[in-house]
C-alpha cells in the first residue's frame, strides 16, 4: 500500500513539473506561480496551478485543453471557463456584510512544532483553527513567502464567499455545517491571513500541499484572455433559470 501511494505521489509530481512549461507556446509575460497537490474525500488527487499577475489570477490543472478559472482583480469578476461545453460563467461581486451567526465562536491557535518544513525564502508556522471549540482545520503556512500571490488568492476567495453567503438561506439547517460555513462563507481568509498555505487539511478530510512556487514564471500573455466563441452566462441568470 505504501509503495502504491508513493508511486502515485511521484506520478503526480512528474505531471506537475511537466505542466510548468508554458503550454508549449512562446512565453511573453511574467507571472507568479503556485502549484498544489489537492486531495479530496472519495476522489483522486489532482494538481491545481495558480498564476498571478497584477491584474489577473488564473487557476487550472496546467493543461491547455482543460477549462480554467480567471479572476479579473481590477473589475472583481470571476470567469469560469468550461472548454468541453464551450461556456463561460461570469460571477460578479456582491457587496454584503457577513456577520458570524449568533453563538458561533472561532479561534486560531499556534502550535509549537520543531519539525516544521523549511522553505527557501521564509520560515513556516503551524496553526489550528477551531469553530465552537471543535478543531475545524489545520495548516502550515509561510508568512513571508509569496505575499502578492497570497493576497490575490485571498481576493478571489472573499468574492466567492460573498456569493456563498447570498445562497446560505436556501440550504436546510440540518445540512449546514459550522466548520464548512466558516471556511467558505464567514471567514474564508482565516488561514491566508497567517501566510501562504504550504499544507492545509480539514478534520472532515481534504488536503492540499504546496509542490512548487516561483516569483517569476513565463507564460503566454493570452493565458489571461477569455476564449472567443464561447456562450456566456451570468450567475444570476443561471440561478433564475435552473
Amino acid at each position: 500500500m505504501y509503495l502504491k501511494a508513493k508511486r502515485a505521489f511521484f506520478s503526480l509530481l512528474v505531471m506537475a513539473l511537466s505542466w510548468l512549461s508554458p503550454l508549449g507556446r512562446a512565453a511573453d509575460l511574467d507571472a507568479q506561480l503556485l502549484v498544489y497537490r489537492v486531495s479530496e474525500p472519495a476522489a483522486a488527487p489532482y494538481i491545481s496551478r495558480i498564476l498571478v499577475t497584477e491584474r489577473y489570477l488564473r487557476m487550472d490543472q496546467g493543461r491547455a485543453d482543460d477549462g480554467f478559472i480567471l479572476y479579473d482583480r481590477r473589475q472583481q469578476i470571476i470567469y469560469s471557463v468550461n472548454s468541453a461545453d464551450r461556456t463561460i460563467l461570469q460571477i460578479s461581486p456582491i457587496q454584503s456584510e457577513r456577520p458570524l451567526p449568533d453563538g458561533m465562536k472561532q479561534r486560531a491557535e499556534p502550535v509549537d512544532d520543531q519539525a516544521l518544513p523549511e522553505l527557501k525564502g521564509g520560515e513556516t508556522e503551524y496553526w489550528r483553527f477551531f469553530v465552537n471549540d471543535e478543531l475545524c482545520r489545520s495548516a502550515i503556512v509561510a508568512p513571508e513567502l509569496m505575499p502578492g500571490a497570497t493576497r490575490a488568492y485571498a481576493e478571489y476567495l472573499d468574492l466567492l464567499a460573498a456569493q456563498h453567503y447570498s445562497t446560505l438561506q436556501a440550504i436546510p439547517p440540518e445540512l449546514q455545517d459550522a466548520c464548512e460555513q466558516t471556511v467558505h462563507v464567514f471567514t474564508p481568509l482565516a488561514v491566508l491571513d497567517k501566510g501562504l498555505v504550504v499544507r492545509e487539511w480539514g478534520e472532515a478530510g481534504g488536503l492540499q500541499e504546496l509542490l512548487d512556487y516561483r516569483e517569476r514564471f513565463e507564460v503566454p500573455a493570452d493565458s489571461f484572455s477569455l476564449p472567443e466563441g464561447f456562450q456566456r452566462t451570468r450567475l444570476g441568470e443561471l440561478q433564475a433559470n435552473p
